[in-house]
């Protein structure tokens, strides 16, 4: 699921709940804005998931991934707020 946030004229993953997906690619653009922060995804069974560029924040409970594909930079990945839970 995808929500607008106006303060930054972008897009973001609110939620991301899946018992059946193995493998996540997050889109970099929605309706034309840019998909800028992942703030939960929780899928048991997920072992890929594919960030784009992006990106700014990200909170991502997948203890079983084993692949993270990341579509930018060395320094766009370390400039990404990496959040320890929902709560900020």
């Amino acid at each position: 699921r995808l929500s607008y946030n106006s303060d930054t004229d972008s897009y973001f993953v609110t939620e991301v709940l899946n018992d059946t997906l193995t493998k996540l690619v997050i889109p970099s653009q929605y309706k034309g804005k840019e998909v800028t922060s992942i703030n939960y995804i929780k899928m048991p069974i997920l072992n890929e998931i594919v960030i784009p560029n992006t990106i700014k924040g990200l909170y991502c409970d997948a203890e079983n991934v084993s692949k993270i594909t990341y579509l930018g930079t060395l320094k766009e990945w370390c400039e990404i707020n990496f959040v320890k839970d929902r709560t900020g």
